[in-house]
């Protein structure tokens, strides 16, 4: 059996098809869906090309209450005809990452806007 090297448990989202995000990018808006959830972050599905490195902000609508942090895509990986990426929060304060866990089939809708992109 193989140890858990993450410093979070990982949540599925208990939506059938995920809940919707909206990634907005230099060159325009890009729509995907969460696999997974953390406190240190979550996972994303869209056939999007995004570069791991970049910085990105999101917005989450959590029972009609909007959350702001910062994140960091971490990994890409292909899978079938999309990607997954693994995004880690940067400055969430820990009562909304406590919050997020809690809550996470309450949640909404997710924005994700690319802040910078890597050199």
């Amino acid at each position: 059996m193989t140890q858990e090297k993450r410093a979070h448990p990982r949540y599925p989202i208990g939506v059938a098809f995920g809940v919707p995000i909206q990634i907005t990018t230099s060159s325009g808006t890009i729509k995907g869906a969460i696999g997974d959830l953390s406190a240190g972050g979550l996972g994303i599905f869209t056939s999007a090309h995004l570069t791991p490195g970049t910085l990105v902000q999101f917005e989450f609508i959590l029972d009609s209450q909007k959350v702001l942090c910062a994140g960091e895509i971490v990994f890409k990986q292909e899978r079938n005809a999309e990607f997954f990426y693994g995004f880690a929060f940067i400055d969430i304060p820990l009562e909304e990452t406590q919050n997020l866990v809690e809550y996470r089939n309450h949640i909404q809708f997710i924005k994700i806007s690319i802040l910078d992109t890597p050199c």
